[in-house]
């Protein structure tokens, strides 16, 4: 019976390394994870722990390539992550966001409503993420750019919220332009 405990014992570990290295790959090498995807899902190794693993390595690239506009591909991650894990609350949350952007980009004022309606489902998926709300004052400013209170609300809502360091400089500067160009309107009216 012992040599059984220690002959599993190794087992045991050698399984809880193996979820946790691929939990590991989907953070530091999250391409090389997404390479083996096909081979490791058909081999029949597809448990829980590999394809939250895939999906964790999926929605960091999706993030990545959001974050470098290249939207097209950022679709593809995050819908690759809703394949694996539908429920997944981040590749939810960053699908709207890049089916908002890919409406936004279209100029067309219907769009854009489209997208502000979209923009607004995510704070139903991850309420505390203030990305959507920059977006959501990004395309207030493009439907009108004078419609101050709109673009000012949004922009303060996200910075209530838990942004990246990127949108929390850009959103910071988008409420310093808007508030100086209402105030020169205003202050032209008067």
């Amino acid at each position: 019976m012992s040599t059984k405990l220690c002959l599993l014992g190794p087992l045991l570990i050698m399984i809880s390394c193996t979820g946790a290295n691929y939990q590991s790959m989907a953070i530091n090498e999250p391409e090389k994870l997404i390479g083996m995807q096909d081979s490791l899902l058909a081999r029949g190794n597809a448990n829980q722990g590999l394809i939250q693993a895939i999906t964790k390595a999926h929605n960091k690239l999706g993030r990545e390539a959001l974050y470098s506009d290249n939207l097209t591909s950022a679709k593809k991650h995050f819908q690759a992550s809703l394949s694996l894990l539908p429920k997944d609350t981040t590749a939810k949350y960053y699908q709207f966001i890049v089916q908002g952007r890919l409406l936004m980009a279209t100029g067309k004022k219907n769009k854009i409503w489209d997208a502000i309606e979209i923009f607004g489902k995510c704070a139903w998926i991850q309420a505390k993420k203030g990305e959507h709300h920059y977006w959501t004052g990004q395309a207030y400013q493009k439907i009108g750019d004078t419609d101050f209170d709109l673009i000012l609300e949004a922009y303060q809502k996200a910075i209530s919220k838990d942004l990246p360091p990127h949108l929390l400089i850009k959103t910071t500067q988008a409420i310093e332009n808007q508030s100086a160009r209402k105030k020169t309107l205003e202050d032209f009216w008067k």
